[in-house]
């Protein structure tokens, strides 16, 4: 599955997000879609302001979406992410998947912080 991921980015049939854009996004148009179960969350946290829409719900919420907005789904380590991108561009939403997922931006995040503050 990594290989199609890699392929689909690499033919432009996936785009990505890293996680040091996160920051700068203009959250008035871009909606950060947590993709993961609520006990993730509980035990891991979650980027600040995202909505949790577990990718087994995905489908049946894309109705409570709004198609001018641009979302960019996540996950863990970046497959729900990417399946959750694949999702929403085939209904004709807006879409980038954050590469790496959490677990990703989370640690990046912290050595970040850390270097800044040392």
């Amino acid at each position: 599955m990594a290989g199609f991921v890699a392929a689909n980015i690499l033919k432009g049939d996936a785009e990505t997000i890293n996680w040091n854009e996160i920051e700068a996004l203009d959250r008035s148009r871009n909606i950060l879609v947590d993709l993961r179960n609520k006990d993730e969350l509980d035990a891991t946290g979650t980027i600040e302001g995202s909505v949790n829409i577990p990718i087994n719900e995905l489908r049946q919420r894309l109705p409570e979406l709004d198609k001018s907005r641009n979302y960019i789904p996540y996950c863990a380590a970046g497959m729900r992410g990417y399946i959750g991108h694949r999702i929403l561009v085939q209904q004709g939403f807006k879409s980038k998947s954050l590469s790496g997922g959490y677990k990703t931006y989370n640690a990046t995040r912290k050595n970040t912080v850390h270097e800044a503050a040392g």
